[in-house]
């Protein structure tokens, strides 16, 4: 499997009161095609930082990253805002999605930005949303939905562009445990057919889900292990 992306020495400070206050303190790993990794750790570890960074939220203060061969730490605004529409599919835990628009018209949001027709941006929503099984949900709005529907939506929202990243935060942190569990299947099986899931969790059960465990504790990798059956 080729790298797809790699953190080096990755640092983030942010000021307060006066001085800068660490948050990330040196963080390496590099993630290869095709994996699941999650990252977990608790409240104020760091992983929120370390996820926004991850999807071109946020830059660093020192270090590198690469993405697809790309030196991504010191890109422009504009460069990142590029990198984060066309190459990374997001979904959030409180699921984001736009409370007028039905569910094809919210998966197909991120298509506005290519070059296509309607047309074919409609065809590609149709499609995301089948394969999260919401084929019989398209004109349906978010308040329609159960938030495990509205979930998928939002991954299928994630998949329309093709990107070669998918980022999740908490996807499951909104939704009752049978259904966070749908949702994780899911996302298992996404990774099964080569996507490449980056999942941040505060929950062990969850991140057990992945292909690999990177533990995150006062803004520094403490473990990083494969998950055994």
């Amino acid at each position: 499997m080729a790298t797809l992306l790699a953190l080096d020495h990755i640092t983030k400070s942010y000021p307060m009161a006066g001085q800068e206050v660490p948050v990330l303190k040196g963080i390496s790993f590099s993630v290869q095609e095709g994996e699941f990794v999650t990252i977990m750790g608790p409240s104020g570890s760091g992983k929120t930082t370390l996820m926004h960074i991850l999807g071109c939220l946020d830059v660093p203060t020192q270090g590198e990253y690469h993405f697809r061969n790309m030196e991504l730490a010191h890109l422009s605004e504009m460069q990142l805002t590029r990198v984060r529409r066309e190459q990374i599919g997001f979904v959030f835990q409180n699921f984001n999605l736009l409370t007028t628009l039905n569910a094809v018209e919210n998966v197909a949001l991120p298509l506005i930005y290519q070059r296509i027709s309607r047309q074919e941006q409609y065809r590609r929503a149709r499609e995301a949303l089948a394969r999260v099984g919401l084929e019989h949900r398209l004109t349906y709005r978010p308040n329609q939905m159960s938030g495990g529907q509205q979930q998928r939506v939002a991954i299928a929202r994630a998949l329309v562009t093709r990107p070669p990243l998918i980022l999740a935060d908490e996807p499951t942190g909104n939704l009752d445990s049978q259904t966070g569990l749908e949702v994780l299947q899911l996302f298992k099986e996404l990774s099964q057919e080569g996507h490449t899931i980056i999942m941040i969790t505060h929950d062990h059960d969850v991140a057990k889900w992945g292909q690999r465990i990177l533990e995150i504790k006062d803004g520094r990798i403490v473990a990083d292990r494969e998950v055994t059956a």
